[in-house]
């Protein structure tokens, strides 16, 4: 198999080329397992699939060209947590010969558009449902040496603001030797909230930190239930609509500078990646 060729394709690069097949051979991987995306790549081959996508039960795990199917059951296996699910109604059809296309082998990336119909194939009334607007979480790495690097670094992050659409939802997160997470729906008073990073951020613990003495709206689980997140009570005050900060977004940037922290001599600026990227996604 060319890797270089299927990057190219799908715009996809991971640190590993196999997944590991036990817990066992995980905790042995001197690299993490993590993956790159080319977000809002241009795909000639990959199909454009215009119905909602099927997760597991259990891990929300996509269906897959990888997924062990029962054609005569409609049962599904994932891959990743090996549970078992069965298709929806409007899959009543399917089989060998007629599948659906996010089972073909060679779509082993798809495109789902959000809030279209079902699927065509089962001959059933399709259903429609609304799709939220796309959120984007910036996250800026702001340890730059040279202060040309710094203002073609503000120059890529207006311009791609206007890139944007309108309705997007929007947060920004800045990082150096820490990680600074950024009010942006409110522009009378700005504020920013400083992470250590050198620790991972959970959901649980940013919503207590943001939020501290305010309970979480968090139902307790029934047995057999999947583990949920709580809400981020006032959230609004980090994703905002870009048609309503536009101004906010562009003060920030213009205001970027290098991280302040010292860098001793031949040694290499201290980055908070990890606890950065951790944030964005406890804030999603």
């Amino acid at each position: 198999m060319d890797f270089q060729d299927r990057e190219e394709k799908e715009g996809v690069r991971w640190s590993w080329n196999l997944y590991p097949q036990s817990r066992l051979e995980g905790t042995r991987m001197v690299i993490p397992l993590g993956c790159l995306l080319t977000p809002l790549k241009e795909w000639a081959s990959v199909p454009l699939l215009t119905y909602e996508p099927i997760r597991c039960k259990t891990c929300a795990a996509i269906l897959n060209p990888f997924c062990e199917v029962d054609y005569r059951s409609k049962l599904w296996v994932c891959p990743f947590c090996t549970a078992r699910n069965t298709f929806p109604q409007h899959y009543a059809d399917i089989s060998e010969n007629n599948l659906p296309a996010e089972l073909y082998s060679q779509y082993t990336t798809v495109e789902y558009k959000l809030g279209a119909v079902a699927p065509q194939f089962q001959g059933q009334q399709p259903m429609r449902t609304l799709a939220p607007p796309p959120i984007f979480v910036y996250v800026v790495d702001v340890c730059l040496p040279t202060e040309g690097e710094t203002e073609a670094l503000k120059d890529a992050l207006t311009m791609s603001f206007n890139l944007l659409p309108e309705n997007a939802q929007v947060a920004f997160i800045t990082f150096g030797t820490t990680v600074q997470l950024h009010e942006i729906g409110n522009a009378d008073c700005s504020k920013t909230w400083v992470f250590r990073g050198t620790k991972e951020v959970t959901t649980q613990q940013l919503v207590e930190f943001l939020s501290p003495g305010k309970p979480l709206n968090q139902q307790p689980l029934q047995q057999g239930q999947p583990e949920t997140v709580p809400d981020l009570p006032d959230a609004r005050r980090f994703i905002g609509t870009l048609s309503e900060i536009g101004f906010t977004l562009t003060s920030l940037v213009d205001d970027l500078q290098p991280d302040p922290w010292p860098v001793p001599p031949n040694h290499r600026p201290l980055r908070a990646t990890g606890a950065a990227v951790s944030v964005a996604v406890a804030l999603l």
